[in-house]
């Protein structure tokens, strides 16, 4: 799986390799089923047991990561509102206090600056 810069395209394709490998895994079963029974050749059975077991750890490994990349996605949102909640709250201070706040850094600091910015950006339009 390639990381692509758009989240949701990454999960999707996390979702459709693993609803790929769910199809491989159940065919595989069966053929492993057959071989137990003598339906299909015994080897042939013995490597769809160890086809199963391939597709299953890749099901597993495929979920993992997409379930990393969802929250890292909801993790990068929270981040994203709390730094506008926050510099809602910032609106109303003077451009020292706020370089002083942008100073200290972590996401106040960030808010800080993205005010700092906008009002910069303003007065040049100006």
């Amino acid at each position: 799986m390639t990381s692509t810069s758009d989240p949701a395209g990454t999960v999707r394709q996390y979702r459709l390799a693993m609803r790929g490998m769910i199809a491989l895994a159940g065919l595989t079963l069966l053929l492993a089923i057959g071989g137990t029974r003598g339906w299909v050749p015994r080897p042939l059975g013995l490597m769809s047991a160890a086809a199963f077991l391939l597709a299953i750890a890749l099901v597993a490994r495929f979920g993992l990561r997409m379930h990393r990349q969802i929250l890292a996605e909801r993790e990068r949102r929270n981040r994203v509102e709390m730094i506008l909640l926050i510099a809602g709250q910032l609106v109303r201070h003077d451009d020292i206090s706020l370089r002083e706040i942008a100073a200290r850094g972590g996401p106040v600091g960030e808010a800080a600056d993205m005010l700092l910015d906008g009002r910069r950006e303003r007065t040049r339009r100006s």
